[in-house]
């Protein structure tokens, strides 16, 4: 079976390199990072991730919600 593939979005980096380096351990392929709502939506058109780690609260006029919504 293929590898979940997931998409980490989260305004602080030391955050994403944490959690993306632990979901490699545990065999999980993070596939792309985002750091607002407008990239993280791009983002996950282009890669078609299976998972999406999403932050609540980001700066911008858009939150996780909005993206999730």
């Amino acid at each position: 079976m293929a590898a979940t593939r997931i998409l980490v979005v989260d305004d602080d980096a030391l955050i994403r390199a944490n959690l993306g380096e632990m979901l490699g351990k545990m065999g999980y392929v993070v596939v792309g990072e985002a750091d607002a709502a407008a990239p993280a939506l791009q983002r996950a058109r282009e890669l078609k991730p299976h998972l999406v780690f999403m932050d609540i609260r980001m700066p911008g006029d858009h939150d996780g919600i909005d993206v999730v919504s």
